[in-house]
C-alpha cells in the first residue's frame, strides 16, 4: 500500500510540472478561454477570471481570484468549520439542466491533505478525482475529457463560496452562462 501512494505521488507530481503555469496563460495565445468576472467583494475566493480549454484528451478548468488564498481556504463541503470551495457547474447535453459538477477543494485522502477537483454527475454519481494545482491567486486541473460526456456545446458557471457566507458567481446574474469550453 506505502508502494502504491509513493507512485501516486510521483504521478501527481510528475502531472504537476508538465502543466504550464497559471501565469503563462495568455488571452492571446489561442488556447485558452479566459472570462473575465469584476471584483465584487474582500473575500479572498471572490472569482476574477475562469479559464477553460477543451482538450481532445483533457479538458482544463482554472479560477483565479482578485486575492491570495491558501490551500486551507478551500475546504470539502461536508467539513463542520464551513464550507469553501469553487465549482463548475456544467450543462453537457443543451438541455439547460446542470448535469455536470467539478469542485474544488482540499481533502485528505489516504496519508496526505491535497488539493483535488472532483467531478461527479449532477445527481451524485462520482466521475473520478484529479490533483489540482494551486498558485498564490489560482487553482487549475485538467479533467480527461471523456469522463465529462459532451454531447452539445457545454454552457457552464463557476460559483465560489466562501465560509457558507460569502458566495461569489461568474458570470453575474442568476441564469446567466458562459458558452463552450
Amino acid at each position: 500500500m506505502k508502494k502504491l501512494i509513493t507512485i501516486g505521488t510521483c504521478f501527481a507530481a510528475l502531472f504537476a510540472a508538465l502543466l504550464p503555469p497559471a501565469s503563462a496563460w495568455e488571452p492571446g495565445d489561442g488556447e485558452f478561454n479566459i472570462r473575465h468576472d469584476p471584483n465584487e467583494g474582500t473575500t479572498v475566493l471572490d472569482i476574477a477570471e475562469v479559464w477553460t480549454h477543451y482538450g481532445p484528451h483533457r479538458t482544463l478548468f482554472g479560477v483565479k481570484s482578485w486575492y491570495h488564498f491558501r490551500s486551507g481556504d478551500l475546504r470539502i463541503p461536508t467539513t463542520s468549520r464551513g464550507k469553501s470551495f469553487y465549482d463548475f457547474r456544467i450543462d453537457t447535453y443543451g438541455s439547460h439542466r446542470i448535469d455536470r459538477t467539478i469542485a474544488f477543494f482540499k481533502y485528505s485522502r489516504g496519508a496526505r491533505d491535497r488539493l483535488w477537483c472532483e467531478v461527479d454527475t449532477w445527481n451524485g454519481g462520482n466521475r473520478g478525482w484529479h490533483p489540482a494545482v494551486k498558485e498564490p491567486r489560482a487553482i487549475y486541473c485538467a479533467v480527461r475529457t471523456n469522463r465529462l460526456k459532451i454531447e452539445k456545446t457545454p454552457r457552464f458557471f463557476v460559483w465560489a463560496v466562501d465560509r457558507s457566507s460569502y458566495e461569489d458567481r461568474a458570470p453575474d446574474g442568476d441564469t446567466s452562462r458562459y458558452v463552450g469550453l
